[in-house]
């Protein structure tokens, strides 16, 4: 699950927030 969700953010996550999807995906990890 946690690589399927992970893949799914990063496919979405946009440009603009590719310096922030480290952040962002620790947080989806600690809160999933």
């Amino acid at each position: 699950m946690l690589g399927e969700k992970d893949t799914t953010i990063t496919a979405l996550t946009p440009v603009w927030l590719d310096s922030k999807s480290r952040g962002v995906r620790d947080y989806y990890r600690e809160g999933w």
